[in-house]
């Protein structure tokens, strides 16, 4: 869960808006832009793999139509070089526009350093102390900062964990509402889900320092799945079969999820 910066209220990471006051989740939107991008991807693919006697059939029976299917040739490579751009430079391209809409600079080396200086000892001790939660709160804050410099928490040395105490943090407070029979909805039960399940995708991406850190991340991964089969009501053979359908480049693909989720809605106890 991440907070809304124009209303406050906490929403999920992955919404394109906050649903209470409307505000556009940079975060959400970049995550939908993306799988926007891959839908387009796969489109395209499809394209290609249309027979080629089947598109010489065509041509064939339409040569009247030439310079109509020139036209068409030429805007399918148009969008393909589209495609092909817009994946090599998306992430300039969001970050510059995210810089202007928070009104944001990254930090330039001396900025940096400096604040690491002054902010990665807090961290320091919050982590021997096992305080977790104002960890990840303090690098939420950074995240969600608006106006002036950005800063970056990406050197400090434990931050691999913080991907999975986030996911871990917001199963347990789902977790919370059912047990202590507050309103749930359905779209918090498509996030947890998802990013439960990303959780072993994410080991490959963040790998841990040490033994330490490892053993957390493991421990939070194994109460998170206890979790899903509990409130879900899923055996560990559905838990994979659901992996396997909704995997995609090595990664999961959300709509496959919340679709599963909103098939199986009878087993969870949403309240509205």
């Amino acid at each position: 869960m991440i907070t809304c910066r124009e209303c406050g209220a906490p929403i999920e990471e992955l919404a394109e808006r906050c649903p209470y006051c409307g505000a556009i989740n940079e975060l959400g939107a970049e995550h939908k832009y993306m799988q926007d991008m891959y839908d387009l991807k796969d489109d395209l693919k499809e394209v290609g793999n249309i027979p080629s006697e089947e598109i010489k059939a065509e041509v064939k029976s339409n040569v009247h139509f030439t310079g109509k299917a020139v036209a068409v040739l030429l805007a399918l490579i148009l969008i393909l070089a589209a495609v092909f751009l817009f994946l090599r430079y998306s992430g300039d391209i969001i970050y510059s526009v995210y810089n202007k809409m928070t009104d944001t600079r990254m930090a330039d080396t001396r900025e940096q350093m400096q604040w690491e200086r002054e902010n990665f000892p807090k961290l320091d001790a919050w982590y021997e102390e096992g305080d977790y939660d104002s960890i990840l709160a303090f690098c939420n804050e950074i995240d969600a900062a608006t106006g002036g410099i950005s800063y970056s928490y990406t050197n400090w040395e434990h931050w691999n964990i913080l991907p999975f105490y986030d996911t871990y943090q917001e199963c347990m407070e789902l977790k919370k509402y059912i047990q202590q029979g507050e309103e749930t909805y359905l779209y918090e039960y498509q996030a947890a889900l998802y990013d439960a399940l990303t959780m072993n995708y994410d080991k490959e991406l963040f790998h841990q320092v040490d033994d330490k850190d490892e053993s957390l991340v493991d421990g939070w991964i194994e109460e998170t799945m206890r979790f899903v089969k509990d409130t879900y009501q899923m055996s560990d053979s559905e838990i994979k079969d659901l992996e396997h359908q909704a995997e995609k480049d090595h990664f999961l693909d959300y709509k496959v999820i919340y679709k599963y989720v909103e098939e199986h809605k009878d087993r969870v106890p949403v309240t509205d």
